[in-house]
């Protein structure tokens, strides 16, 4: 069956795309809704509109896969933008590498901050514990939300998956 077919936005686990941006939006103090760098204030769902859009499969294998978002009318009107946004996975024994790409195809800056939901079970091997696993990312900062909602700076370093404090990461200058 296509990864991006019918019924796709309802399965759960896995991991969620989140685009164009993570978290809920705030305009002027409103929940759901953003403002472009031109001052129009749009509307925009928790997360984004990828993890329930559609996806057209470019490449699939055993090891991994290639699919590019294919935006609703709803979409278009939120965020009005000429992109591609594409999400790559490969899959390897004890890896997994994840890549989300967006190609501006306008001339208009594109503000976006797509991210991940994971949901998997660790460890992988009998023997082995969260502490075994690492997250490995080329992010030049990091920063966690607090919890007053304010961003504290965070390492990049690398990270087990024992740290809790991984679950609210987020990385930038990617």
């Amino acid at each position: 069956a296509p990864l991006g077919g019918e019924g796709f936005a309802e399965v759960r686990g896995g991991m969620p795309v989140l685009f164009p941006f993570c978290g809920a939006s705030f305009a002027g103090g409103k929940k759901d809704f953003w403002k472009t760098s031109g001052g129009e204030v749009l509307p925009m769902k928790k997360h984004g509109f990828a993890m329930e859009g559609k996806f057209d499969d470019i490449h699939v294998s055993d090891f991994d896969f290639h699919a590019k978002y294919v935006p609703s009318e709803e979409s278009k009107a939120s965020y009005p933008y000429d992109y591609n946004f594409s999400v790559y996975y490969r899959f390897n024994e004890l890896s997994l590498f994840c890549e989300l790409r967006l190609e501006n195809l306008g001339k208009e800056r594109i503000p976006w901050g797509a991210g991940l939901h994971p949901y998997f079970t660790l460890p992988w091997i009998d023997g082995t514990s969260r502490r075994d696993y690492r997250f490995l990312s080329d992010a030049k900062k990091a920063c966690y939300i607090g919890a007053d909602g304010s961003f504290m700076p965070a390492g990049t370093d690398k990270s087990s998956f024992s740290d809790l404090e991984l679950n609210n990461r987020i990385h930038t200058s990617l």
